[in-house]
């Protein structure tokens, strides 16, 4: 099955400063009443639980045929779960100049990928993760698909829709998106979180190797003066962080290859609402990986900002 992938024209790409999403009249589509919650986690406990612990998260799979040889492969990328029947990516996880790619599925409710069921270690299990057929792929008409030899960050952010919807349950559900004070914070100096199944270490052979097990991180959130700083110190990286972009990373903990299109979150309580998981970035890009001096202490991750595309977002979906 070869699944539409196409461009949305729109009138704005960055969200107004007097824009009131909570207004547009496709709000009542997100932010359920469950979303950024983790119910899972009553149920196995502790401070330790993972099993459950991201409903939201998405592993987005493709396969992807290079146009020169022929050759058919699968490609992953991370996602997270907005809507009932909406997933949030990266763009250049569905869509380049070198690959024909077909067959979307998004699977929901993973943990372990060598693993079914996924039980923790008192042997209790979740329900089997599902896999649901993408019914279409939006992606952001700014989006300027790239080859190997080139990557370009800007709105590199796609939308994916099951028309059945996703069936909700303690271990499947939505993140919530930014309203509010959100819509205008500056995250610089906040701890953030984000998860994945993308490389996590080298081997000796300087090759990444790959969980199966879902990896989490927390990670300082930079302003754009220090990330400028450390983009500066990489040789033929761009420099500037833009205001669409996050960027953040540690020496040791960052996103990385796999991780493209994961969601990048926070916990805070916004209009007094109890404290919720909110999703304020997607990963798209990192620093190259050989150099050992991690740019004076940082190793920066660039992630689209959820906020300055919330309008477009939004106006692409439906019922």
């Amino acid at each position: 099955m070869k699944i539409l992938v196409c461009f949305i024209i729109a009138i704005a790409s960055y969200v107004r400063c007097d824009f009131d999403p909570t207004q547009h009249p496709n709000w009542h589509l997100v932010n359920d009443k469950q979303c950024g919650l983790q119910p899972a986690l009553r149920i196995f406990g502790g401070q330790d639980a993972s099993l459950g612990e991201f409903p939201w998260m998405v592993v987005v799979i493709t396969d992807k045929t290079d146009l020169i040889t022929g050759q058919t492969s699968p490609f992953q990328c991370g996602g997270s779960i907005i809507s009932e029947k909406y997933i949030l990516s990266a763009a250049h996880c569905f869509i380049d100049l070198i690959h024909d790619t077909s067959n979307i599925r998004f699977r929901v409710g993973e943990y372990d990928l060598a693993s079914k069921p996924d039980c923790d270690a008192n042997g209790v299990c979740a329900p089997n993760s599902i896999e649901y057929l993408a019914s279409e792929v939006i992606i952001h008409h700014e989006y300027i698909p790239h080859d190997n030899f080139s990557y370009h960050s800007h709105a590199d952010l796609a939308l994916g829709r099951v028309d059945q919807g996703f069936v909700f349950t303690d271990f499947v559900l939505p993140i919530c998106l930014e309203y509010g004070y959100l819509l205008h914070q500056n995250y610089g100096g906040l701890i953030a979180e984000t998860i994945g199944w993308g490389g996590y270490r080298l081997t000796q052979g300087d090759k990444l190797e790959y969980p199966t097990v879902i990896q989490k991180v927390s990670l300082e959130a930079f302003d754009q003066p220090t990330c400028t700083q450390a983009l500066s110190l990489i040789p033929d990286f761009a420099s500037v962080i833009p205001e669409w972009q996050i960027c953040a990373g540690t020496q040791t903990q960052y996103s990385h290859l796999g991780d493209s299109g994961g969601p990048m979150f926070i916990v805070k309580s916004v209009q007094g609402d109890i404290p919720r998981q909110f999703q304020i970035g997607i990963f798209i890009s990192t620093a190259p990986i050989g150099d050992t001096s991690w740019y004076g202490g940082i190793r920066p991750s660039g992630y689209t900002r959820v906020a300055s595309y919330l309008q477009w977002i939004l106006d692409q979906m439906r019922d």
